[in-house]
């Protein structure tokens, strides 16, 4: 292969003298008639080349010499890199949170091999007092309580409330709903202190959940929000939100926000004093999120609107495109959930100003980084399928309120999912920089009923196979996984990029559990640790939990003086000390593996020998072992035969298994050991 030299020339970002060969360069070591090696093609084609290998080998080869160390540092080299290896699009959320890219890949496969192969660990226990076995919204903190975990339980229609511990159900608590009726409260948003309810007959009520009795007979638990200039508007309350970022202990600023089917929006203090109203005639406000630090983002039937926390205006005007079907006044209907079921649902990432709209066959994103130019991407389903649930990567309350980081591996990405009316689910990312029109999933997960195990094969299911019932009830997904649930407890986890099937996460309920054989019952919800290196969550399935666990529970809180020395250190040399000292002890911990198999195999080794004849500790033993199969040779012959027959089949499914576990364990091995060699 020969190039022909022309007249232009330059430099490279190293320094070196380049020569243009028709928009190609090279190094000026090149001559006319020249061969060209690799060194000589373009800095592109080079990062194209080196994006092909795995990310282990990645950091070995940036050592040959500084062109392919600057190279193989490109950022586009690792994406590419990490697209080869785990399937990852372009921009993607990182478990480490990190620049490192080495740390992340060690971090991911570490995850994976949790989710695949780590000892489960599975506890179920029961809701106290949910006889209507109804979950309307569950809170879960899985790093409190000592290690243990809190979690709270509310039905909406009796307003009942439960709480207890995460992980095995005890020291239950429980706040009853008082004597409302039983469906009038259309609207709800609750934290671990307050819970907020909005009515049908346009009534808002507080209710502090750390003063509640049992009784429910303490009124000072009670806070009636009255608005004094609107004290005749009985408009029925559509959506409320409750600050879950630290509230005023003041009770003086806005911590609580309604939205009525008139149209007026409300901001609340804690002593249920109005703040400020704003109207949105001839409009009916459908749902309402806040981060309460900048912005409220309100969706009504036909628009969304972005109004300014701190001068309490509309910023920006956005409308929907479509509108909601259903106007009727809920509180003209005795089932008021009806309504419900045609709202929009409106999901919010404040940390990108992306809001989430999903209707029918409709999903769509604006962004409002810019108010003046607010960017919109959508996706439209075919007509005949519609969006069932909406789910938003699960993240910390910090991820929440802080602002992206597109510097971390994977741009700091988002991710979505949404099921679908044809039994499918379909992952795509909230933070796409491609600047398209266009939703594009990366990921589509199809199932069918025989996807599915269930734990029981009794007429109970045959709504399902009719098809009276979706397939599909509930997910939960964070950066590594997506967990989809059925009914009766059935739930499993998929790779989110790949769509790939893991491993079933739930266990068949114990027997003392007799609902769950004799009826059909759905899982409501699934929650997943926010920690995204964790592997731990809950299945819940009308008043029974599920609490899972693979592999040990990494969750530890960081000191004061951790954590002034990883802001002050950044990426530096306190991140690499953590993430060596890391490394190390997955070292030593693979070695100490290691060593246990090895003396294993001995150990069987020498038992095989000892039963073969070939090893004895003396000729007593050798010749009392002999009488024995002697004897019993004429009457087991058949069994034994059997037995070995079986032993070598087993064997042979034992060496397999032990190959690919050997070459699984020779990669994370390479691995460390090149993670360290980089620091």
């Amino acid at each position: 292969m020969t190039l022909t030299m022309m007249e232009r020339s330059g430099t490279d970002e190293l320094g070196n003298t380049v020569v243009d060969f028709g928009g190609k360069y090279s190094t000026d070591t090149i001559k006319e008639d020249a061969k060209v090696n690799i060194n000589d093609l373009p800095t592109e084609m080079i990062i194209h080349i080196f994006a092909n290998l795995d990310p282990v080998y990645l950091n070995t080869v940036r050592t040959v010499c500084k062109r392919w160390n600057f190279v193989i540092n490109d950022r586009q080299t690792w994406i590419n890199s990490f697209n080869l290896k785990f399937n990852t699009p372009k921009v993607f959320p990182s478990l480490t949170n990190s620049a490192n890219w080495m740390s992340e890949y060690f971090t991911r496969l570490q995850v994976m091999k949790n989710w695949k192969r780590s000892t489960a660990l599975h506890y179920t226990y029961q809701v106290i007092n949910n006889e209507y076995r109804l979950n309307d919204t569950v809170l879960t903190n899985f790093a409190s309580n000592n290690g243990q975990g809190k979690i709270l339980v509310f039905s909406k229609y009796p307003g009942n409330i439960a709480l207890g511990n995460l992980t095995n159900g005890k020291n239950q608590s429980f706040i009853p709903g008082g004597n409302s009726s039983f469906y009038e409260n259309l609207a709800h948003s609750l934290n671990w202190n307050y819970l907020l309810l909005g009515k049908a007959n346009g009534d808002i009520t507080l209710k502090n959940l750390i003063t509640s009795t049992s009784s429910g007979s303490n009124r000072l638990s009670y806070t009636k929000f009255v608005d004094s200039e609107d004290a005749e508007d009985k408009s029925p309350v559509m959506a409320v939100e409750l600050n879950s970022f630290g509230m005023d202990k003041y009770k003086t600023k806005i911590d609580a926000i309604s939205g009525s089917f008139s149209g007026k929006l409300k901001l609340w203090n804690l002593n249920g004093q109005m703040l400020k109203m704003i109207k949105f005639p001839g409009e009916i406000i459908l749902g309402i999120k806040s981060n309460f630090r900048k912005w409220i983002i309100v969706s009504t039937d036909s628009n969304v609107y972005i109004v300014d926390l701190t001068t309490q205006e509309v910023a920006a005007k956005i409308e929907l495109g479509f509108t909601v079907a259903n106007t009727e006044d809920p509180s003209a209907h005795s089932y008021y959930d009806s309504y419900s079921k045609v709202k929009n649902s409106l999901d919010v990432d404040f940390g990108d100003s992306n809001i989430i709209v999903c209707y029918q066959s409709i999903i769509k994103v604006f962004n409002f980084k810019d108010l003046n130019n607010i960017r919109t991407r959508e996706l439209r389903l075919k007509d005949d399928v519609v969006v069932e649930k909406c789910k938003l990567q699960t993240m910390s309350n910090s991820r929440v309120l802080g602002t992206r980081n597109p510097q971390v591996i994977g741009g700091d990405g988002l991710l979505f999912a949404n099921s679908l009316s044809d039994d499918t689910v379909i992952v795509w990312n909230v933070r796409d920089d491609e600047h398209t029109s266009t939703i594009v999933p990366h990921c589509k997960i199809s199932l069918t009923f025989k996807d599915i195990k269930y734990t029981t094969t009794s007429s109970l299911f045959s709504p399902i196979l009719d098809r009276n019932l979706p397939y599909i009830t509930t997910i939960a997904l964070n950066s590594s996984v997506i967990a989809i649930g059925g009914y009766n407890g059935v739930s499993n986890v998929y790779d989110v990029f790949t769509g790939k099937f893991v491993k079933e996460i739930y266990v068949k309920f114990p027997r003392k559990f007799t609902h769950m054989y004799q009826e059909l019952i759905p899982v409501t919800e699934i929650r997943l640790n926010d920690d995204q290196q964790e592997t731990n969550g809950l299945i819940i399935c009308g008043d029974t939990v599920q609490y899972f666990q693979f592999g040990e529970s990494k969750t530890s809180s960081v000191t004061n003086s951790d954590a002034a020395k990883r802001q002050k250190g950044g990426f530096g040399n306190y991140g690499k000390s953590k993430t060596k000292k890391k490394i190390k002890d997955g070292m030593e911990d693979y070695t100490s593996q290691k060593f246990l198999e090895r003396q294993r195999q001995e150990q069987e080794q020498q038992l095989l020998d000892k039963y073969n004849g070939r090893d004895f500790d003396d000729d007593d033993e050798e010749l009392s072992l002999a009488l024995a199969l002697s004897q019993s040779v004429n009457t087991s012959t058949l069994k034994l035969r059997l037995a070995l027959e079986l032993s070598k089949h087993l064997h042979e499914s034992d060496a397999q298994a032990a190959a690919i576990d050997e070459e699984e364990d020779e990669v994370m091995r390479k691995v460390m050991e090149l993670s360290l060699r980089d620091l």
